[in-house]
């Protein structure tokens, strides 16, 4: 535990440095702390309370063909993903699973605190999530990356891709059916908005 607060107040410390670092280095701070992360999350070895479904898993996808793999599971795209890591012959390949999702996970956010001109504070409050989902749920750390994907997009703009990313999140984890919730509403915004003028014209007529 002690490993995760010292953590934590590194962050919170990095946290600070637009007080005495210029912005310039913004991007390179970020990339040495996300690498760290990644490592620190990637590289744990029987952590986690889904540690024993998740090896499991990988060592069932050896056994599989591809074709059982993407009809038979409720989550084909995180099976697919195990199925082609244990098709490498990697010895630890449940490691390199975490270290790819994990990497798909920073590389969102990142996008995700771009687009919204967020600074390096959101790292703080993003750790909480690194060791309470990205460390035990990792189906559900893919779809929080699709939900970072969506609001890094131009909501009403960007439809077809939401939707896309919705599906895809879906594939991960069943959870990420509610990501359809998003383009959905807007959608249904929308549609208001240009049944405005048709109300109003039933309410003069």
């Amino acid at each position: 535990m002690i490993t995760y607060i010292y953590f934590n107040l590194f962050i919170a410390i990095i946290s600070l440095k637009d007080l005495f670092v210029p912005k310039i280095l913004n991007k390179i701070l970020f990339i040495i702390l996300s690498i760290i992360l990644i490592l620190f999350v990637g590289l744990r070895y029987e952590v986690g309370g889904d540690w024993v479904p998740y090896a499991t898993i990988y060592y069932e996808a050896q056994f599989y063909d591809l074709i059982s793999v993407i009809s038979n599971q409720q989550d084909p795209l995180f099976y697919v993903l195990n199925y082609f890591i244990a098709l490498s012959g990697f010895q630890n390949g449940l490691v390199f699973v975490n270290i790819t999702i994990s990497i798909f996970l920073f590389v969102t956010f990142y996008k995700f605190i771009n687009y919204n001109k967020l600074n390096f504070l959101s790292f703080v409050i993003f750790y909480p999530f690194i060791v309470i989902i990205l460390m035990g749920f990792v189906r559900q750390s893919i779809a929080l990356g699709f939900l970072f994907l969506i609001l890094s997009n131009n909501l009403e703009k960007n439809q077809k891709k939401n939707f896309l990313f919705a599906f895809l999140a879906s594939q991960f984890h069943f959870s990420g059916y509610l990501l359809f919730l998003i383009p959905i509403f807007v959608l249904i915004t929308k549609l208001q908005l240009l049944l405005k003028p048709l109300n109003l014209f039933f309410l003069v007529f």
